[in-house]
């Protein structure tokens, strides 16, 4: 190509340069934009914005919920994550645990008439039996399975939960128990020991 100096461009190059130029700057400016829309929470991570306790556990919906997590930026759920602290993962817990707790009290009345239909028109006896135990359980309690006669010693109790799995022998745990029945016995004007 005679007639051109080396290092300059033809007329098509430079046309391609100012295309590429004018696409990245449209580019930037589209970006510009959308941060603007979106407000300074487009430059966090809803994921860093619950860590930094900008939003509350109440504030994520329900894949956030699932996830364990806050979206991304993009709104996915992808990459590697600053992990949530303990008290975020219990409410959070607690959150979903509620959640399914009003999904069962939903369906309480429906499974209550499942039930009352099978008792009352069921062609098999054992079914029918069945559902008006269950019936009768949820309505006037369930009868318990082990039942005790007379009160258990309140020390044995107090002791018994301190004392786990037979920590002192039993020779030590009465002398113990003793002693702070003797006590007890006292009142509160006697200061002698």
């Amino acid at each position: 190509m005679p007639g051109r100096a080396p290092g300059t461009a033809t007329d098509a190059q430079k046309k391609a340069m100012a295309a590429g130029r004018a696409a990245r700057a449209k580019k930037q400016a589209e970006q510009k934009k959308r941060k603007e829309e979106l407000g300074p929470e487009a430059t966090k991570s809803r994921h860093q914005m619950l860590l930094e306790g900008e939003l509350s556990v109440d504030d994520l919906d329900e894949e956030e919920l699932k996830h364990f997590r806050g979206r991304d930026i993009d709104g996915e759920f992808k990459g590697r994550i600053r992990p949530i602290p303990a008290k975020l993962a219990g409410q959070i817990r607690q959150r979903l645990l509620n959640k399914m707790q009003a999904n069962i009290e939903g369906f309480l009345p429906r499974a209550v008439a499942i039930l009352e239909d099978i008792a009352e028109s069921s062609d098999q006896d054992s079914a029918r039996v069945k559902a008006v135990d269950l019936l009768l359980q949820r309505g006037a309690g369930k009868v318990p399975d082990v039942v005790r006669v007379g009160a258990e010693d309140p020390w044995d109790i107090i002791l018994g939960d301190v004392l786990r799995d037979g920590a002192l022998e039993s020779e030590e745990f009465t002398r113990l128990k003793t002693g702070l029945e003797d006590l007890a016995s006292r009142g509160d004007g006697d200061d002698t020991f």
